[in-house]
């Protein structure tokens, strides 16, 4: 089975979301606009080899851009699990920098900063 979020609604119905596309990726420290920011917000322990190439390749095919993970839920594990996927993608081609992490903030401001994405992969 799957998990969709679908509770959306209510936590964004009083949110400002008119902030400009440039200026969520200023928030998030992301690149400019100009960029294409591909994003995967799943759990880290989800991530499969097979996925990784495949997202390795499109960053290869798309110059410029990066893919913006989720920093992983427990703080002890982010610089191992950083570590390991930034070798990963230098073993594949990719430059490690161009692998961005969002830290883990309340769900408002989580669902908000999609907007600062082009692509999510799964």
């Amino acid at each position: 089975g799957s998990y969709q979020v679908n509770h959306y609604e209510s936590i964004l119905e009083n949110e400002n979301l008119t902030v400009s596309s440039l200026q969520l990726r200023s928030q998030n420290n992301l690149p400019p606009d100009s960029s294409i920011v591909f994003c995967n917000f799943n759990k880290n322990d989800k991530l499969d080899p097979d996925s990784f190439d495949l997202w390795m390749a499109i960053l290869r095919r798309v110059p410029g851009s990066i893919l913006w993970m989720l920093s992983p839920s427990k703080a002890a594990a982010f610089e191992s699990v950083r570590n390991n996927l930034q070798a990963e993608a230098a073993a594949r081609g990719v430059h490690p920098d161009r692998l961005i992490w969002a830290p883990r903030v309340p769900k408002p401001q989580h669902l908000k900063r999609h907007a600062a994405a082009n692509l999510f992969l799964d």
